[in-house]
């Protein structure tokens, strides 16, 4: 009695492995596709950090810089007495208190 409905023959033994080995060299081939793509993403991240630290570390040399000079040209205000004249009567010069600073940054 038939359905009309055919059935696929039973495969044999050697077409099933055949079709094993077939799916995992697929499985595989996907794998290493996904594998290049991940590289190539975690690689695009890591350079836009390594440039946006390299940015903070140029903002931050910038600023320690500025800073120091800032503390260098307040020491010698500082050394200015009160009742001082139009002229630079300083008590430390400013070359003196670049000297300060830099024993200071150095030690």
């Amino acid at each position: 009695m038939s359905n009309g409905v055919q059935s696929p023959p039973d495969p044999s033994l050697t077409g099933l492995v055949k079709g094993i080995i077939n799916d995992l060299g697929a499985l595989i081939r996907q794998e290493i596709r996904f594998a290049r793509a991940e590289v190539r993403s975690d690689f695009q991240k890591t350079k836009e950090s390594i440039a946006v630290l390299l940015a903070g570390a140029a903002v931050a040399v910038l600023g320690t810089s500025l800073l120091a000079w800032m503390l260098v040209h307040l020491l010698h205000w500082l050394t200015i007495p009160p009742d001082a004249a139009l002229h630079d009567p300083a008590r430390v010069p400013l070359w003196g208190c670049f000297g300060i600073g830099a024993r200071c940054c150095w030690r």
